[in-house]
């Protein structure tokens, strides 16, 4: 065992080796939306799986009925754009239909959701920060953070040959150590395969 550095990668690494790299990019998940009354709430979309983005974690009381306009910020402006809960689906996640492709909704309205240990809201300099320098197809709702530490200097050092995967990667990762357990109890023998998605790897 040596202590190292990430940056020294190079000192380990020789040609002909093989480096696997998550070519996935995070999505705007996180967006800012209001029910009736003012009452704020925030939503964060969960990982993309095929053709589908319909499932999203959530702060504050929300019932299935319930129509919630898509705020331009935490506090700024309304929307013509709105969300539907459709099913509470237990432990802070639900299923959603919306005005227009939920996608579309967050790319121009949403933020980047920060881990919560971060302890701040993104900033613009956020959406580019918080992607690898490879990342390519949207998808994922939490960046895969170890590679994050891999910049284009540090990849020119290195005389590997270079293959990628889509891994989108989700918040239930990232922000919700407790919803393992919840969904497993209630899903049971389904649960990775129907229901548990930290990773998927086309």
């Amino acid at each position: 065992i040596t202590d190292s550095r990430y940056a020294d990668l190079a000192d380990f690494l020789e040609s002909g080796d093989l480096i696997i790299l998550n070519d996935t990019r995070v999505m705007r998940a996180r967006v800012f939306a209001e029910l009736p009354g003012g009452y704020k709430r925030e939503l964060v979309v969960l990982e993309k799986h095929k053709d589908d983005l319909n499932s999203v974690m959530y702060h504050g009381k929300l019932r299935a009925g319930d129509v919630l306009t898509v705020l331009t910020t935490r506090d700024g402006e309304k929307t013509a754009d709105t969300v539907t809960i459709r099913e509470i689906l237990g432990n802070g996640t639900a299923t959603v239909s919306s005005s227009r492709p939920l996608a579309d909704i967050v790319e121009q309205y949403g933020t980047v959701p920060l881990p919560p240990y971060l302890r701040r809201d993104a900033d613009p300099d956020d959406i580019k920060r918080y992607q690898t320098v490879w990342a390519k197809e949207l998808g994922s709702a939490a960046a895969p953070t170890a590679s994050l530490n891999m910049t284009e200097e540090l990849i020119d050092k290195l005389k590997t040959a270079f293959n990628f995967i889509k891994s989108h990667y989700g918040v239930i990762n990232t922000f919700s150590g407790k919803l393992h357990e919840y969904i497993r109890e209630k899903y049971g023998d389904r649960y990775k395969q129907h229901v548990f998605y930290p990773q998927r790897h086309l």
